[in-house]
């Protein structure tokens, strides 16, 4: 039976219609998408990509490589070993939005043609964001057609068409048509469900966008609730109740992943101290600068329509009506947002106080909000003459000469962008200026049809060629596509991915010596286990461990560059990609790959080999300030030996020079300076440069540099001079030298691999390890895993404490035979998962014995509570108002007084 009505529902008259609104939003948008792709030689229609900026280092790698591996069952989603030797990337995982729903299309990819697929996971975006806004404007009663415009309007807004390099806010302004139904549903009082499921959604893909999506709930149910709603007060108290009610319960079903997520973000150290009153006063004093004001400019693409329309019939409302309530509220949140984007206090304060560029990521709620309004007044204003329906045939040739008119206008367009971009102009103005520009022209062309002709097809076509326009502009690959933001460092990885032949196996890690593949996420790309990771929110005790043995840190990037032969070796970092030739000494080829740019990458292999559990009877080991002093430490906790494996001769250097003769025995010297990068050295070992890892280039020749401020290896030497020459105006008290033993390491690490005890089981988990050592004699072992607080490990059943040696882990053990099982569990994920299960069950309980009629509500009790909840809410919101718009542009209007007194 049931059956049957779900068959006669989806072949009824409505559903085929709907149908048929859903096809022409898919053609409109693929047809104008591939229009921008297609002029700008993108694939499928050239080798460029829209791949550019954070697209290239962050979102890619993390947000499609990544994730196709875990929708494949080959990584975990909460902790990766790809990165820094294991670690937790649950805030990393939420900030990047890399599980929202929209991320499911990547399952159907193969994992190297993801490079390519990228272009087309843009299209099936913006697809399904249309879709989402579809379903929330058929609220309003208009002709199906207005829908289509809405919804298509909606994709091609600003968070597709700019912040689409942080794929981020196209999943937010996905998700928030939805969470808006589900409001409406609320306040009609025809339950709350739907919000519930998908605010929950929201808060557990992304935490920031999250919060800043409940920033616009709070704000639009305020001016719903007191400026619009005509209601009994009674009616609209428990309306606010059931939404409290509603998203409190939202955020408590999402604990299970906001609470360690949240955990990570404010433990990283790109987070702030934490203190609300210093971040507020910071952010007040929030300037644009021109790079920012730049990209503000460049987000009113597409906002000319909805902005005519309420021009255009606010005009007009005014002079028929008079003052018209009902739209009080949706000007109050119109005028809000747009202070939020001219005054950057307000702007800084949507994003929690402070951000790394990106500015006005919520701008899918002002596209939202500005697309909402002018549906609602179209609602009321529109001509409501009966007119003969449109036959099929009417409606095809509509569809195919909105499609021709935008295929024309976008080639048109390119060769005026083109011309355009050649002008000397173009590098103070940018592409800005002409949004700015476009945006004028077609809102003009909108008001003249919406006040004269009120012809929807009109705007339709019209609507296609602005589409079209606005998206060769912003897909465009001239902006954002420069050394390590370009697509050919990815491409290139992409290509080293699918060329190389030779298998690795769980915990062979690799090495970018040089970063010839100039990038930092590279690991992801390969799929191979690296130290190099740029996911952002990391550890604060990862980039101080790894700096401390002499390995490079950039920002909140970690970088393989740097580091020793012992380091990398105990770390089991096996494998090295150089374009240059690497000692045959400590190194073999292993094989060439082409990096499809008509390069060759040697991939080597490491001669040297330690076991990766290593007996020790040391339990604890903190870093030394000092490179050489923390690697030779290292290596005496390792080997149980007083030997100094790195002799430090830096107070040999005379001058700006470094001689020695080296006698039998392979030596290995590595450099490292304290000088700052406006002290910048060179450095000419026998007469040959020196090249020091770079983001800018492989040719780089000064230190330090962003991808090279850690130990550099100078060569390998035996049986000869060695003259160091150093250029530059640099105190020689700020270089240290420092010569390697390679003979006594090679003779360790043969010792260790007979004395150290047979591991009969290594195997990796996605969050875990277990491993079996046999002939145990010493108290501990060295794992090469970074120490977190949040591992758990048992030997032998039993559970120990993990101690840490200079970031690595130190497992006290037993004598004989041991079994280890480690497993890891982000900070407030136990916690999370006890909040969102007990919630979880109260729901399901409560709604059963309703349902059965166990339990009845009481409504005495209810008024109580919607009274209370409704003061509450009274209060709440008033401090919301003055925290996050009247104080800051009170103290915006006192700065533009007092500098123009000055």
């Amino acid at each position: 039976m049931k059956t049957d009505k779900i068959k006669n529902k989806l072949t009824s008259p409505e559903s085929r219609r709907t149908l048929w609104d859903l096809g022409i939003i898919l053609l409109i948008v693929t047809v104008a998408v591939l229009t921008a792709y297609s002029v700008n030689g993108i694939y499928p229609f050239g080798s460029q990509s829209i791949a550019r900026g954070d697209m290239v280092q962050q979102t890619i790698p993390a947000g499609m490589y990544y994730v196709w591996d875990v929708l494949h069952g080959k990584a975990n989603p909460f902790f990766t070993w790809n990165s820094g030797l294991g670690m937790n990337i649950s805030g990393a995982v939420s900030l990047g939005a890399l599980f929202s729903p929209l991320n499911f299309f990547l399952y159907f990819s193969t994992r190297s043609y993801l490079y390519q697929f990228v272009n087309i996971l843009m299209i099936l975006k913006m697809i399904a964001i249309a879709y989402a806004m579809y379903f929330y404007l058929r609220k309003y009663d208009t002709e199906r057609i207005a829908y289509v415009i809405g919804s298509v309007l909606y994709a091609f807004g600003a968070a597709s068409l700019v912040h689409f390099q942080i794929m981020l806010v196209m999943d937010a302004a996905f998700l928030l048509p939805l969470i808006m139904i589900g409001i409406d549903r609320i306040f009609e009082d025809r339950g709350s469900l739907f919000f519930i499921v998908f605010f929950t959604m929201a808060m557990m893909v992304n935490v920031y966008t999250g919060c800043i999506t409940l920033i616009y709930l709070l704000l639009s149910a305020g001016a719903r609730t007191f400026l619009e709603d005509d209601r009994d007060k009674a009616i609209k108290k428990k309306w606010i109740l059931r939404l409290g009610v509603s998203v409190v319960v939202s955020l408590l079903l999402s604990a299970v992943i906001v609470l360690p997520a949240l955990r990570s973000i404010m433990e990283a150290p790109r987070s702030g101290d934490g203190n609300f009153l210093n971040t507020y006063m910071t952010a007040l004093q929030a300037q644009w600068s021109d790079y920012e004001w730049s990209m503000v400019e460049r987000m009113c693409v597409n906002m000319a329509l909805p902005v005519a329309a309420m021009i255009g019939f606010v005009i007009l409302a005014a002079r028929s009506y008079g003052y018209v309530k009902k739209y009080r509220g949706h000007i109050f949140v119109v005028i809000a947002l747009l202070l939020s984007v001219i005054i950057p206090s307000v702007e800084l304060l949507w994003h929690g106080g402070s951000r790394a560029s990106w500015p006005v990521r919520f701008i899918y709620v002002i596209s939202f909000v500005l697309i909402d309004f002018a549906m609602l007044l179209y609602q009321d204003h529109r001509d409501r003459e009966s007119k003969p329906s449109k036959t099929s045939t009417d409606r095809w040739l509509s569809v195919v000469i909105s499609l021709v008119v935008c295929i024309a206008a976008g080639r048109i367009f390119y060769k005026i962008y083109e011309a355009y971009c050649g002008q000397a102009a173009y590098a103070t103005l940018g592409d800005g200026f002409l949004c700015l520009l476009v945006e004028a022209v077609f809102a003009g062309i909108y008001v003249f049809l919406l006040k004269s002709h009120r012809n929807r097809l009109a705007v339709l076509v019209v609507l296609c060629a602005q589409l079209a326009v606005t998206s060769v502009v912003s897909f465009a690959p001239n902006k954002e596509n420069s050394t390590v933001f370009s697509s050919g460092y990815l491409e290139q990885a992409n290509n080293v991915a699918k060329n190389m032949e030779t298998e690795t196996e769980a915990f062979e890690r690799i090495k970018n010596t040089d970063y010839k593949i100039d990038h930092i996420h590279y690991p992801l790309v390969l799929g191979k286990q690296a130290i190099s990771n740029y996911w952002h929110v990391i550890s604060p005790d990862l980039q101080p461990n790894f700096s401390a043995l002499g390995y490079s840190i950039n920002w909140t990037q970690l970088l393989d560059a740097g580091g020793t032969i012992f380091s990398d070796t105990l770390l089991h970092i096996q494998y090295d990609l150089s374009y240059r030739e690497l000692p045959g000494s400590m190194y073999r080829l292993c094989e060439n790959i082409d990096n499809g740019n008509g390069e060759q990458i040697g991939l080597y292999q490491n001669n040297l080999e330690l076991p990766f559990a290593i007996q020790t009877d040391t339990q604890e080991l903190a870093a030394s300030g000092e490179k050489f002093d923390t690697q030779n430490a290292l290596y005496q906790a390792i080997t149980g030996s007083s030997d100094t494996l790195i002799r430090d001769v830096s107070a040999d250097i005379n001058g700006s020079v470094y001689s020695t003769q080296v006698g039998a025995g392979r030596k290995v010297l590595y450099f490292y300076g304290t000088n700052s990068a406006e002290q910048p050295v060179s450095i000419l070992v026998n007469g040959e440069q020196i090249y020091i890892p770079n983001s800018d280039t492989s040719e780089n020749i000064s230190y330090p540099k962003d991808f090279g401020n850690g130990l550099i290896c100078l060569g390998s030497f035996e049986n000869e001079t060695v003259e160091v020459q150093f250029s530059g105006d640099v105190d020689a008290s700020l270089l240290h030298l420092g010569w390697l033993d390679y003979d006594m390491l090679k003779s360790a690490a043969e010792s260790i691999q007979k004395d150290n005890g047979d591991i009969t089981l290594l195997k990796q988990k996605h969050a875990g390890v277990r491993l079996k050592i046999e002939n145990v004699t010493k108290d501990y072992v060295f794992l090469p895993i970074s120490y977190d607080k949040g591992w758990s490990c048992k030997v032998n059943g039993k559970k120990v404490t993990i101690r840490s040696i200079d970031g690595m882990m130190s497992v006290p053990v037993e004598k004989g035979s041991d079994s280890i099982v480690l497993k890891y569990s982000p900070s407030g994920r136990k916690a999370g998962i006890v909040i969102s299960l007990i919630t979880l069950l109260v729901c399901l309980a409560g709604a059963y014995l309703l349902k059965k009629g166990k339990i009845t509500q009481d409504q005495k009790g209810i008024v109580i509570l919607s009274s209370v909840a409704y003061e509450i809410f009274g209060i709440v919101y008033a401090v919301f108002v003055a925290v996050l718009f009247a104080v800051p542009v009170l103290y915006y209007l006192k700065g533009i007084l007092i500098s123009t007194q000055q």
